[in-house]
């Protein structure tokens, strides 16, 4: 339904809900024209075609030509007032059009060359100002009327129905006639032909039902999914919503704005959700379950811009198009996503109906409290679209939900394109999906290397969890050195932790200790939980040759720690580096141990096998070896013949030779170095960070070390290295190492099944709380259950178990029969309180006092609270009773603890010695969750064996099925 202004005749227009390229124009006449849509060339930077979704959808682009065509007009009718184009479901004539002009309603349609079907005439002829189609029976059709004397405004047709039976009804027209179809002439004599139509237009009277008296009818529409409800909008602010089979003369009424209501339109994916406006610059927005107030005002412009048409969007949920009068602007408003300037109650703005103008209460306490309801004010609109003149009417597709018509007063038609920003996620299987128009698409994306999320998926299903050693064993298949050496020390750690290696003598603690501290901790802290020694790491020096070597059970220990072993069993270290082919590390390590001789047989042996293959990159590693064996021979067994003149020609030689392997380098410039400046020759090595770590624990002094260790740490938390964990530990500086890296690769996968030992076990993190949640929702969304399930169980927490929180409460004080109200404390307290006495009464030489044995077995029959007796079973018909727990006989209590520690510690006392059970299994409470009945579990058991029903009498719950 499109209204008509009253100051300036305005052009109408809307689509065909039949035909998407056809729509019509009506101001003088009623004009019919066509629009195609021409796809042109597309350019030479488009997407890869294989990423298409649909071909057969089209949206609006600017590769799109547009042409529109003229096809017939109607002159028959002219100067109306309003226009409603038949529903899909009336398939007699897609191209009937219902017209409002004043004094009737006439059907016209582009099918014929006898434009006018059938007219609509009032008892008292006066114009009509509204034309809704029932969307359910499309043969109604709903039309609001001026004010008149004695008649009412809103009258109901069934076009199908017949004045008289005289008159003959026209010939139905198919869906496929074309337009101005020619009528029959007819030969009356040789020289006459009758060239008028056949058949007379029939003119109806008589409304098959009749609304709203005294007051004009200015707009209306059918509620969604209903046929027999309507709503109309007056003249005199109502907004009425009738239901035809009902009482008509007491329809549900709100008063809606403060002037007439000029539009009323229905949301179709909502039927409840309603839109008004009238001369003013808002639009309501009204749930027709409750018209008390308005769900959401939206503030169209400033108060000169008074609304001139609204419309809901066919084909998506919530989006409203709305125009002003006189301004160029249509405005679309999406109430999921227009911003909310102000959430306010609103119990004073409309009045209401006197059916309904007491405000909603409810009682609370014996109180009233008002329940208003609350009103969202909208200002600023999801988009605007500018037309070229002020936009006198505007439509929206019925299929596309991308493109929409409109037209101007000065009669251009303009086509808007709705091109919105393409929403864009990533699934959690890695690919891509993203949505445009009502189409979702998702595809994954061909690429070289697999996104973090796929690779931590794969992880999660090979078993990548919180075991440590199933990790280290898993993380040779990663590829990644960097897990491969996490994953050795993490279980190096934990061998260290479990033997309970003690550096020094170290009194227990009930703390939970951090089984993973760093090497800067084992070095420096002075509470030292996993190592025990005091501040001092200088032990003693040793000096061999030109270096000096510094020993310490903390450097020991990061020894261990970085996998050097003790020179005792170097030969073992060195034999398995050369089984596993690394000739070079194992010659380094020799070197770094300052065994000159077992380097020197390492190289030569390398050479020798080496001889066996022919190539001239066997050849220059050959060289290259045997020259490092001459150079080392050159500094002797001892290091004792290393001159400035020897270590200069040293240094030149690698500086010229850069295919020089990294370790045998680092060897040779570790025998180049000076002592003052040792530091830094190590640190800039390019041997692994474990390595580094051990040769300055072996040769840098207490001061040089510590700020050799505090640049390492610096430089790996900056840069997010993960094998930086062996420098600073599982605590706040690894959590610091750990979002850098999490921000730099996205693994966070890594990161919990690290942190979730020590958090929050021995420390509670923020970050790390994060983590966790974010990898258990990821579990979640791959539906890895199972392993979302071991994350949770091998999660280790410093959080006490919490008590029981289900008893059994009593029918009629509903009070739990928890042991707090079954054995109180004053009991507690008075069947110790003989065996206990002050600490000056315990005899010195006895280390405890045995408990005496207690051998009564206190029942309870009656709740504790209203002492009402406790239910009987359904079976044997006896007390439901309740033992309370005895003391063990055969547990001492410690003489070091006195009488009143005993005494004010019931709690503890209860925890310590009371048994732990009162009852056995047999005589324990069961009931039926559906009807409470129940007895002795034992008794319930048996004759669930036999039966299926409740044993209770007069119950018919089948408790076996339960």
């Amino acid at each position: 339904m499109l209204p008509v202004g009253q100051q300036q005749r305005r052009k109408l227009i809307e689509w065909s809900p039949h035909n998407p390229e056809n729509f019509v124009v009506g101001s003088n006449d009623l004009r019919l024209y066509d629009i195609k849509f021409t796809k042109q060339q597309p350019s030479t930077a488009t997407t890869d075609p294989s990423y298409v979704a649909d071909p057969s959808y089209e949206p609006s682009t600017l590769n799109e030509r547009k042409t529109i065509s003229l096809v017939s007009i109607n002159a028959e009718v002219q100067y109306f007032r309003c226009m409603a184009w038949a529903l899909k479901g009336y398939t007699d004539d897609p191209n009937l059009i219902a017209i409002g002009l004043p004094g009737k309603a006439v059907l016209t349609s582009f099918s014929t060359v006898q434009r006018i079907k059938k007219e609509f005439v009032p008892k008292n002829p006066r114009a009509c100002l509204a034309l809704a189609w029932n969307p359910l029976k499309p043969t109604q059709l709903a039309m609001g009327w001026d004010r008149v004397r004695g008649d009412c405004s809103t009258l109901v047709w069934d076009i199908n129905s017949l004045q008289n039976s005289s008159v003959i009804q026209t010939p139905a027209f198919s869906s496929d006639n074309r337009l101005d179809s020619p009528h029959k002439i007819v030969q009356t004599a040789e020289n006459i032909f009758n060239v008028s139509p056949l058949g007379t237009v029939e003119t109806v009277s008589t409304a098959m039902a009749e609304l709203t008296g005294s007051e004009a009818v200015i707009s209306l529409a059918w509620v969604p999914q209903s046929d027999s409800c309507l709503a109309v909008g007056t003249n005199l602010r109502w907004l009425r919503i009738y239901d035809l089979r009902g009482n008509l003369s007491n329809p549900r009424s709100v008063v809606a704005h403060g002037k007439a209501v000029s539009g009323v339109c229905f949301d179709s994916f909502n039927p409840y959700r309603l839109a008004t406006f009238s001369e003013e610059p808002n639009v309501r927005i009204w749930d027709t379950r409750k018209l008390v107030e308005p769900t959401h005002i939206i503030q169209t412009g400033n108060k000169n811009e008074n609304v001139q048409q609204i419309d809901w969007c066919p084909t998506r949920s919530g989006i409203l198009g709305t125009i002003s009068k006189e301004h160029n602007a249509i405005k679309i408003w999406d109430l999921k996503d227009c911003s909310t300037d102000s959430t306010k109650s609103r119990s004073e703005s409309v009045p209401l109906t006197t059916s309904i103008t007491t405000t909603i209460t409810t009682t609370i306490s014996g109180k009233k409290s008002e329940e208003l309801q609350q009103t969202i004010t909208l200002t600023k609109p999801n988009k605007t679209f500018f037309t070229s003149d002020h936009v006198s009417s505007f439509s929206w597709h019925p299929s596309n939900e991308c493109r929409m018509i409109s037209i101007t007063y000065s009669g251009n038609v303009e086509v808007i394109s709705l091109n919105e920003s393409i929403p864009i996620t990533w699934s959690p299987l890695g690919d891509v999906s993203f949505s445009y128009g009502t189409k979702v698409v998702q595809f994954p994306l061909v690429d070289s290397k697999p996104d973090i999320s796929t690779v931590m998926r794969e992880r999660a299903t090979q078993g990548y969890s919180a075991i440590i050693e199933e990790n280290r064993r898993m993380s040779y298949t990663f590829n990644d050195e960097t897990l491969v050496n996490l994953w050795e020390w993490m279980t190096t750690m934990c061998n260290l932790s479990k033997r309970k290696i003690s550096l020094s003598s170290s009194t227990a603690t009930t703390q939970p200790v951090n089984d993973f501290p760093g090497v800067s901790s084992i070095l420096f802290e002075k509470d030292n939980s996993f190592s025990g020694i005091s501040l001092s790491i200088e032990s003693g020096i040793e000096k061999t040759g030109i270096f000096v070597l510094h020993k310490s059970p903390q450097r020991s220990l990061c020894l261990q720690i970085c996998g050097w072993a003790p020179k005792s069993s170097l030969d073992v270290t060195l034999s398995r580096l050369e089984k596993e082919g690394e000739h070079e590390k194992a010659a380094a390590m020799a070197v770094f141990y300052l065994d000159t001789v077992r380097a020197i047989q390492i190289l030569n042996k390398y050479i020798s096998l080496g001889n066996t293959n022919n190539g001239n990159n066997n050849n220059n590693n050959n060289f290259s070896h045997l020259t490092i064996s001459m150079a080392l021979a050159s500094f002797g067994e001892n290091l004792s013949m290393g001159g400035n003149i020897l270590k200069e020609q040293v240094r030149t030689m690698i500086r010229n030779t850069p295919s020089l392997h990294p370790y045998l380098r680092a060897c040779m410039e570790f025998l180049c170095s000076d002592y003052r400046d040792l530091d830094q020759v190590i640190e800039s090595l390019n041997i692994s960070l474990h390595d580094k770590i051990a040769l300055g624990c072996k040769y840098l002094g207490d001061k040089e070390l510590y700020s050799f260790i505090e640049r390492l740490s610096a430089s790996c938390i900056e840069s997010g290295k993960l094998e930086g964990l062996i420098l600073t530990g599982l605590n706040s500086k690894g959590v610091e190492l750990l979002q850098h890296y999490v921000d730099k690769l996205g693994d966070v996968q890594t990161a919990c099944l690290i942190m979730i030992h020590v958090v929050p076990l021995v420390f509670k993190d923020h970050r790390v709380s994060r983590w966790l949640s974010i990898y258990r929702e990821m579990l979640d969304l791959w539906k890895l259950w199972y392993e979302r399930a071991l994350l949770d169980v091998n999660r280790k927490t410093a959080e006490i178990t919490p008590p029981s929180q289900i008893f059994a409460r009593c029918n009629f004080c509903n009070a739990s029969l928890s042991m707090s109200a079954i054995a109180p404390s004053k009991v507690v307290s008075s069947r110790v309180g003989r065996f206990t006495g002050s600490t000056s009464q315990t005899t010195p030489s006895s280390s405890s006092v045995q408990m005496p044995i207690i051998s009564t077995k206190t029942k309870i029959s009656s709740c504790p609270a209203c002492k009402k007796p406790l239910p009987r079973c359904s079976l044997c018909l006896q007390m439901l009773n309740c033992s309370l727990p005895t003391f063990e006989s055969n547990r001492p209590i410690s003489s070091s603890m006195g009488g009143e520690s005993l005494s004010n510690s019931g709690q503890n006392l209860e925890s310590m010695y009371w048994k732990s059970g009162s009852n056995d299994f047999d005589n324990w409470f069961t009931w039926c969750q559906t009807c409470r009945h129940g007895g002795h579990s034992k008794h319930i058991f048996v004759w669930f064996e036999n039966h299926t029903q409740c044993p209770f009498n007069y119950c018919s719950c089948q408790g076996a099925s339960i």
